[in-house]
């Protein structure tokens, strides 16, 4: 794989480091927002989790690290396994609006809206892009946007169809 300049990797990554920085503003925001005390903690943890994605994202800049990988056994290692499928709940889902009042189910809808939106952004940048080395790390970043996704619709799963249980 033909390799990207250090400037080039470092612009990348700072935008990357930015958008993981932001969602996690977002996460906080939410979360002062709504007034039903289990949904600011779950989206507390949200915001924590961005803004560990974001240190991950540092730490792969310092190191210069373009040959990344989400998954087990191919360079740097942010998530033990890969994700074995996304079952697209979210692109069936409308982005609920932000309120106060939202309830729990509405919540992690949102939440998971949000990383289906990063996915999409990422995947899109790997295709616009000829240059194989920038393939290589937006097609990874989408891969972990993908992971958060996936996790989130778990979560909206047993609120949704809590009666499953």
């Amino acid at each position: 794989m033909a390799s990207l300049n250090k400037k080039e990797f470092g612009d990348i990554m700072d935008v990357v480091i930015a958008a993981e920085v932001e969602s996690s503003k977002f996460y906080r925001d939410v979360a002062a927002k709504v007034a039903d005390e289990s949904m600011k903690i779950l989206f507390l943890q949200f915001a924590e989790e961005e803004q560990q994605h974001a240190t991950s994202m540092k730490n792969i800049k310092e190191m210069d690290i373009e040959d990344f990988s989400f998954c087990e056994g191919a360079g740097y290692k942010i998530s033990q396994t890969c994700m074995v499928g996304d079952y697209k709940i979210s692109e069936g889902v409308q982005m609920p609006k932000l309120s106060a009042d939202m309830k729990p189910v509405d919540a992690i809808a949102l939440a998971m809206k949000k990383e289906e939106e990063a996915m999409k952004t990422y995947s899109s940048l790997a295709e616009v892009t000829d240059d194989p080395a920038k393939k290589h790390v937006f097609a990874q970043l989408a891969k972990m946007e993908e992971a958060h996704k996936v996790k989130i619709e778990d979560l909206y799963t047993n609120a949704a169809f809590g009666e499953v249980w």
